[in-house]
């Protein structure tokens, strides 16, 4: 069986966790700025939006790591690294130091982040040794920035990170990069991902620009390399795209909740039944509620869009490319015009890793179609699923990752099915849910690594993301630690080197994960993080 690999629009995110865990993410790059701007910074130390924890490029390299306080003091410190191939911590660690007082925000970009300040001045960030920190102003009257875009008091747009490329047509010179520059203004939302951008404006105006390889920008131009910002529908409230380079499909709803779509159309996912690729937005719908769009790929630069759009009145329908079941009316037929897949729908969702998508209807129950190779979907077989199944009743909440697919029931039992669960079983897979834990409150991934947090607060593993090859063959790992890692636990975040865990009561921890011996994981004794003034 030919096995895809999915790419889902994401946007770009502040905290600087791997993957497109949306659970505790603070930001993304189309989130409606007005509505950042009203809810308020939380000061509560066990806030997980007051910290971030950076990676660097090397496994064997320590993490810099950031926390906001009540007092808009900005802490910074190094973490001791824990070394795979040693089987050591690598000793880097620095105690957090006050570094700036009037913080307000950090908003990560690689090795040199960016800090907006109480006066509301976004200051460029360059770290140097023994945690000492050099910065220089970039721009003023900022009341919203992320890591490519900053929106200033009087609703102007700029980009921070300069790519002629991607603007040579709005007459900014090469001698301006590095830079910000101004792009447009009275915008209230900003979508600026890959290598197309989009914004709109207080008057609903959606605006693009950027690369048109894919005739994404709606401009009704074919294939530029850039163009300069230009409004191509009105009454816009949000947009999705399919993926944020190659030749997306991208998605707009109007204030009058229509769907509009452009672009990629080879397989159907513009929704207009036809596969001519449009490059002007044309309506596809009436009366939708929300929109979530992906695409896969096979290693080629092909691009395989398709979409699902949820109504109003709880229909959910499909659209685009079919070829494992993922539009989920019962064929592998590209579909060329939305089709109604599933009534009662509360919210979809799709695989981040896997062309698997899953649907929770309003009576709690959740339901699941498309590429069933390891058997995530608990249906007792490994074909592939061409229309939705219900997977189980009184669901409070789900979480696919790799291949499988966890469940946590309103009466906090975890459930699982699919490879990465069965060492919990001591079978190589299991095709059928099985349970593997009671009493939990949520889990959490990092990196490859599955986490369970009960309610008790208590920290334990549930799952492992990688396999080791025996034989030709995908195997699981024959052992894994399941003890007690930390109670009181409130949230956890960080990489496989350097994991962080926050308790109720205020305390931050680190600790690393082993991996020994194909697979076998175990964790390093947490060390506390002390904060001294």
């Amino acid at each position: 069986m030919k096995k895809f690999i999915t790419i889902l629009f994401c946007g770009v995110l502040l905290m600087a966790v791997p993957g497109c865990q949306s659970a505790d993410m603070k930001k993304n790059s189309s989130l409606n700025i007005d509505a950042a701007i009203n809810n308020q910074k939380s000061f509560d130390k066990t806030d997980i939006e007051n910290y971030s924890f950076k990676n660097r490029e090397s496994y064997t390299e320590p993490s810099i790591n950031f926390y906001i306080d009540s007092d808009s003091r900005l802490w910074i410190w190094k973490s001791n690294c824990f070394d795979r191939v040693t089987e050591d911590f690598i000793n880097t660690e620095t105690k957090p130091q006050i570094v700036i007082n009037d913080a307000v925000d950090i908003i990560e970009n690689g090795e040199n982040p960016y800090l907006l300040k109480k006066d509301k001045s976004l200051w460029k960030l360059n770290f140097l040794e023994n945690n000492n920190v050099s910065y220089i102003k970039i721009l003023e009257n900022v009341k919203y920035a992320e890591d490519s875009f900053a929106i200033t008091e009087n609703d102007d747009l700029y980009l921070l990170d300069y790519n002629p490329k991607l603007i040579s047509d709005i007459g900014v010179k090469y001698e301006q990069e590095g830079e910000p520059v101004k792009i447009l203004d009275d915008i209230v939302y900003a979508d600026i991902t890959g290598r197309t951008s989009f914004s709109i404006d207080k008057d609903g105006n959606l605006w693009s620009w950027g690369y048109n390889t894919g005739i994404e920008l709606g401009q009704n131009n074919d294939y530029i390399e850039s163009a300069a910002p230009k409004t191509i529908l009105d009454n816009v409230k949000t947009i999705v795209r399919s993926y944020d380079r190659g030749d997306p499909t991208i998605y707009a709803i109007k204030t009058d909740n229509t769907l509009w779509a452009w672009g990629n159309n080879k397989y159907g996912a513009v929704g207009n039944g036809t596969t001519e690729s449009g490059n002007v937005p044309v309506k596809i719908m009436d009366d939708v509620k929300d929109v979530t769009a992906a695409a896969v790929g096979d290693g080629s630069f092909e691009t395989y869009s398709f979409a699902y759009a949820l109504k109003n009145d709880g229909t959910l329908w499909s659209c685009g490319y079919n070829g494992e079941g993922e539009a989920g009316n019962g064929t592998t037929e590209n579909v060329l015009a939305p089709v109604k897949i599933l009534d009662d729908v509360a919210e979809i969702q799709k695989d981040n890793s896997l062309n698997i998508s899953y649907a929770l209807k309003e009576d709690g129950s959740l339901w699941g179609w498309g590429l069933n190779y390891y058997g995530q979907l608990g249906n007792g077989t490994t074909e592939n699923v061409l229309e939705p199944i219900k997977i189980m009743d009184n669901v409070k909440s789900y979480e696919p990752y790799y291949e499988a697919l966890y469940v946590i029931k309103e009466d906090g039992t975890l459930w699982g099915s699919g490879l990465n669960i069965s060492y919990f079983i001591g079978e190589e897979s299991t095709l059928k849910f099985v349970s593997l834990m009671d009493d939990i409150k949520n889990i959490n991934k990092i990196d490859d690594i599955v986490f369970a947090i009960g309610n008790d607060g208590s920290l334990q593993i549930c799952g492992y993301g990688n396999v080791t090859f025996i034989d030709s063959e995908r195997k699981t790992m024959s052992y894994i630690d399941k003890n007690e890692i930390l109670d009181n636990v409130k949230w956890i975040d960080g990489y496989v080197n350097t994991m962080f865990a926050m308790t109720h009561n205020g305390e931050l921890y680190c600790f690393a994960a082993d991996e020994i011996e194909k697979g076998k994981i175990l964790f390093t004794e947490p060390y506390k993080i002390e904060f001294e003034e």
